[in-house]
C-alpha cells in the first residue's frame, strides 16, 4: 500500500518474515517510526503519488517542488502516539532550498525536531547520487514546545565504524545523551527554535547550523549587506581563456 494511504485502523497485508506467510494486521498507533525514506524528487513523482501531495499541498506548507519524503515525514505523524518517535534517513536538500525550508516549518507545526545528524566523512550510501541526513523527531503533544535541535557531525565514516565497536557505542551515547565529549568522532551544534529563526533571516542556511554560528547573533547588529559596500555581480564564464 502506498505510504501516503496509511491510517491507523487500516488492514494491510503483510509477510511474515519468519515463515512467508501472509499476515492481515490492523495498522495500530506506532511509539515509533523509524524508516529510510525514498530519494524521490518532485520532478519524478508518479502520478498516484501526485494525488495525495496535492492534498498534503493545501494542508500544510509544502510547495511543488518539494520532495516525496517531505510528505511522507508529514503523513507519518498521523500514525504516531502522541510524544512518539520519528527517526528517518532523507536527502539533505532541506538544508538549503526554499522548498526545504517550507519543510522545516512544517515539520515544526508536528514535531519538536530534536536532532539533524550528517556525516562529515564521505557519503553514507556510496550507490546513491544524494548526501543523506538523519532525523530525529518526536510528535508534539498538544502544546507546540520550544526544545534544543542538535545538529551532529560524523566525523567517521560507516567503514571505520562497522570495524570499531568503541565508535558505534559513542556515537549512540552521544544521540542518546545529546552531548558529545570527543570531537574526533563527531561534533556537535545545539541551537533554540528561536536562535534557529534568527540565524536564518541572516541569510544562513541550515547548512551552517552544523558549526556553532551562535557568535553571529552576538554581532548581527553590527553587520550590514554585502551590497551596502560592494556591486556584486556573477562571474563571467570566459571558456578556455588564461585567467
Amino acid at each position: 500500500m502506498n505510504a501516503l494511504e496509511l491510517k491507523v485502523g487500516t488492514t494491510i497485508n503483510i509477510v511474515n518474515p519468519q515463515n512467508g506467510n501472509m499476515m492481515k494486521i490492523e495498522v495500530p498507533r506506532f511509539g515509533a517510526i523509524c524508516s529510510n525514506l525514498p530519494f524521490v524528487a518532485f520532478e519524478n513523482l508518479t502520478a498516484e503519488d501526485k494525488v495525495y501531495t496535492e492534498k498534503l499541498q493545501e494542508e500544510t506548507d509544502l510547495d511543488g517542488k518539494s520532495d516525496l519524503s517531505y510528505y511522507i515525514t508529514l503523513h507519518l505523524a498521523d500514525l504516531l502516539k502522541d510524544e512518539g518517535y520519528l527517526g528517518i534517513i532523507t536527502s539533505n536538500s532541506w538544508l538549503g532550498t526554499t522548498s526545504g525550508d517550507n519543510f522545516y516549518h512544517a515539520l515544526l507545526d508536528k514535531f519538536n525536531l530534536k536532532q539533524v545528524h550528517i556525516s562529515g566523512c564521505g557519503r553514507w550510501f556510496k550507490n546513491a547520487d544524494v548526501v543523506t541526513t538523519i532525523l530525529l523527531l518526536q510528535k508534539i503533544n498538544g502544546i507546540n514546545q520550544n526544545p534544543q535541535t542538535s545538529f551532529f557531525v560524523w566525523r567517521r565514516n560507516l567503514e571505520a565504524i562497522n570495524v570499531d565497536i568503541n565508535l558505534e557505542k559513542q556515537i549512540i551515547n552521544a544521540s542518546l545523551l545529546d552531548k558529545n565529549t570527543d570531537k574526533t568522532i563527531m561534533t556537535r551544534a545545539s541551537y533554540s527554535k528561536k536562535e534557529i529563526s534568527e540565524l536564518h533571516s541572516l541569510n544562513l542556511s541550515y547548512n551552517a547550523l552544523f558549526h556553532n554560528v551562535k557568535w553571529l547573533l552576538d554581532i548581527q547588529n553590527c553587520l550590514i549587506p554585502i551590497n551596502k559596500l560592494f556591486n556584486v555581480i556573477r562571474g563571467s564564464r570566459r571558456g578556455w581563456d588564461p585567467l
